[in-house]
């Protein structure tokens, strides 16, 4: 026990040390990625039919999962990880949260809700609370059977995770008093750009759809895939790390797939996690004990077993 707390103290030590270079690169490569895609899918909707419908349809997804990149960088600005200087983080508050209706503040206090009472007080637990309106609730009850079909794809068909997303996350958003004179500048001069600019119709490709019809999906299947039919009593089972190829660039970017170790050292960096999660399994002989997945597939199978 000593052993594995002295070399987490040494992981958190060599890796648990932000870097404002690599948090600016990540904010501006996800930014880089979320344009690009955004006049790709301008330039597209030119394609006779049905390829336009196509394009937008993949474009679209993937503009969610670049939404979802900046909800995974506002994670990691609640925990101060994302850039050495902390007064930074609330400074750029605006291009890291505001896009994805959310606030540092906000999010702050419900996610170190979650730290508290994770494991300890799962009624006070704000993610459990999320996965019991979402009806995954029994975390260690393996007999019973959920259909995929309906979580995966029933759901987002007849927009569930949409009305989710508005009731839970953007009406107490829009309606939230924090940081509201900076959000109102910032959606004032966005809109009046794309006023200015005709832009509308390519904001409502570009951005609208994909944030309220795929980050909500999203967001169940990255946020259910971490917590769902773990080992809640032990160390390095409470959480499941997703960490395949598809996981990593789609639905857990900047590194949020490596949740166990996050719940174990909260201070890395989500930049310095992978190489954080190498560290500590060369060092440690906890390989057996971690729940992994290297696939979406093999997630649904483990969370639905």
């Amino acid at each position: 026990m000593n052993k594995h707390r002295d070399l987490k103290n040494k992981v958190k030590a060599i890796y648990g040390v932000p870097s404002t270079y690599k948090g600016i690169v990540s904010l501006m490569s996800n930014w880089i990625v979320l344009i690009t895609l955004m006049i790709i899918i301008v330039y597209s909707s030119r394609l006779i039919f049905p390829f336009n419908v196509l394009c937008y349809f993949f474009l679209s997804f993937l503009v969610g999962c670049a939404l979802r990149g900046l909800d995974n960088l506002t994670h990691d600005a609640s925990h101060y990880n994302l850039f050495s200087s902390k007064k930074l983080h609330n400074n750029l508050e605006c291009i890291i949260c505001f896009p994805v209706m959310k606030t540092l503040e906000g999010y702050r206090v419900s996610h170190m809700k979650h730290h508290r009472n994770y494991r300890k007080n799962l009624d006070d637990d704000p993610d459990t609370l999320q996965l019991r309106r979402w009806g995954l609730e029994n975390f260690e009850n393996k007999k019973k059977k959920h259909k995929i079909f309906k979580f995966y794809f029933l759901r987002q068909v007849t927009l569930f995770y949409f009305i989710d997303n508005l009731k839970h996350s953007f009406i107490p958003h829009f309606f939230s008093k924090k940081s509201i004179k900076s959000r109102l500048i910032f959606w004032f001069l966005l809109f009046s750009i794309i006023t200015i600019s005709s832009s509308w119709y390519s904001f409502l490709l570009g951005y609208l759809i994909p944030y309220f019809f795929w980050l909500p999906y999203i967001r169940f299947i990255a946020e259910s895939a971490e917590h769902t039919n773990v080992e809640l009593s032990k160390e390095y089972s409470n959480s499941r790390n997703n960490i395949g190829i598809f996981h990593r660039f789609f639905l857990h970017p900047h590194n949020d797939g490596y949740h166990q170790l996050h719940h174990l050292i909260a201070s890395i960096p989500g930049y310095n996690l992978k190489n954080a999660h190498n560290y500590l399994i060369k060092h440690a002989n906890i390989q057996n004990d971690l729940i992994e997945s290297k696939s979406p597939i093999e997630t649904a199978n483990q969370i639905f077993n």
